[in-house]
């Protein structure tokens, strides 16, 4: 009921949240894209021009495989028909390899417009050189001689495959810088985004941040004056949910003498005020009130206090929140026993045996009890706003009533006897006392008649 608010705003942090989502998955992609462009680059740097190397070096390594093959077979052993002929066709793969390599090497040239002239002789004086070891199809021994004739064709063949080498490799190079400068503006780009994005959330966090914080400023600075506003309040006042009492008011405790620690629960409160004993039956009443979510009367309860005295308070409950509700007691023993009393004299005059009549100071009609409904024959509402002229039987003269009319409003009483005449038109013999009514100020605010019916006695005097 009282605590601080822990940012309800559900559909705000939804926003931020999506937000953070939208702006980190955009940042994902972007930097995907520059992941495959700086892959893009690579791949070119290996596939386009640095794929020459890849050829010049398999073909350099498959002239050594060739030489290496040829050497550890022939050196130092003696020639058979088996290991000729395996030998043949191991060095015959190896043989196509090198033609292979050679032609793709050939059209690398001719692409990038290279003098090949120099490379095509090497290799003729090379390949011419392997081809003279053949005699009738097959490899003969390898003498020292041959040995360094083929390395020297070797090696230069490959002297003159190094500055090409050396061209593809810088060419290489060269796309690759061009492919990164190329998405140079896109990095930058992609760092004004993310700063720009960091900077409106940064701005978006702390303008939420804020208005969050003002806004549960507002709510404490409410809830601290509902919270003075139940205290002080001049009547008893209780705030409880499912039975714990979480804030009374200072009246509840003046007028029931128990302090807050001897109130900390509904169950301490029925056990100790409850004056008619009735635990079982309040609790189960209390507890039906946290599942109504409307506002009850829930009449008068004979409230103990601390000093033993039996005080009469008028509850009221309503809701307030989840299983929460405000009870508000009213003392109204004082004005409960008042009206017991004017129930009573109310009682005492209906049954009385004379007439009582009340009017206001001008002589109107307020009250008539149910004696004089009996003598006259006119009802309480026949009568009221009316003066009691309506009784005039004409058998008086003007000069009795001016008297009377005088006599109270100057504030004294008045006693006669006169004739009446009833709603059915008889008539009766009443003696009369009016008197003039005070209130505290001392103002005349009302008068009020006591008649007794006194026809049967003046029958009796005139007979």
């Amino acid at each position: 009921m009282f605590k601080k608010n822990r940012i309800p705003d559900r559909y705000i942090l939804v926003v931020i949240l999506g937000v953070l989502i939208s702006g980190v998955g955009w940042l994902g992609y972007r930097s995907l894209v520059e992941v495959v462009g700086l892959n893009t680059a690579i791949d070119t740097f290996y596939n386009k021009p640095y794929s020459i190397r890849n050829d010049i070096y398999e073909f350099h390594h498959t002239i050594e495989q060739f030489e290496e093959l040829w050497i550890h077979h022939h050196l130092g052993t003696e020639s058979t028909p088996e290991s000729d002929s395996v030998l043949s066709s191991e060095l015959l793969s190896r043989l196509q390899t090198i033609d292979s390599l050679y032609s793709g090497i050939i059209e690398h040239f001719k692409t990038h417009e290279l003098d090949l002239n120099k490379f095509e002789d090497a290799f003729a004086t090379f390949s011419s050189g392997i081809h003279a070891l053949k005699e009738s199809g097959e490899y003969r021994i390898i003498k020292y001689e041959d040995h360094l004739q083929l390395t020297a064709a070797k090696n230069k063949v490959l002297n003159e495959l190094s500055p090409f080498e050396k061209f593809a490799q810088r060419k290489a190079v060269e796309i690759f810088q061009q492919t990164i400068s190329e998405r140079s503006n896109l990095i930058k780009q992609l760092g004004i985004f993310v700063f720009v994005v960091i900077l409106i959330l940064i701005l978006t966090g702390a303008s939420i941040g804020v208005v969050l914080f003002k806004k549960n400023q507002r709510i404490e600075k409410a809830q601290n004056r509902f919270k003075d506003f139940i205290l002080y309040a001049p009547i008893p006042i209780m705030i409880h949910q499912d039975g714990k009492v979480l804030l009374t008011s200072e009246s509840w405790h003046i007028s029931c003498g128990y302090t807050r620690d001897e109130l900390t629960t509904i169950d301490d409160w029925i056990k100790k005020a409850d004056a008619d004993k009735e635990f079982k039956e309040k609790k189960e009443y209390i507890n039906r009130l946290y599942e109504i979510n409307d506002h009850q009367d829930d009449g008068i309860w004979n409230v103990k206090t601390k000093e033993g005295l039996i005080r009469k308070w008028h509850f009221f409950t309503g809701p307030l929140d989840d299983r929460t509700v405000i009870s508000i007691g009213l003392d109204v023993t004082e004005e409960y026993e008042a009206t017991n009393k004017l129930k009573l004299f109310k009682s005492a005059i209906d049954q009385s045996p004379v007439s009582i009549v009340i009017t206001d100071k001008e002589g109107k009609i307020e009250f008539v009890n149910r004696f004089f409904t009996t003598i006259t024959g006119y009802t309480n509402n026949e009568v009221l706003g009316k003066t009691p002229n309506i009784l005039k039987s004409g058998e008086h003269g003007r000069s009795l009533y001016e008297n009377l009319w005088d006599t109270i409003t100057q504030g004294e009483i008045w006693s006669g006897e006169m004739i009446n005449k009833s709603k059915s038109g008889e008539l009766f013999w009443e003696s009369s006392t009016i008197s003039p009514i005070f209130n505290e100020a001392g103002t005349l605010t009302n008068f009020v008649a006591v008649k007794e019916d006194i026809s049967e006695r003046k029958k009796m005097e005139e007979e």
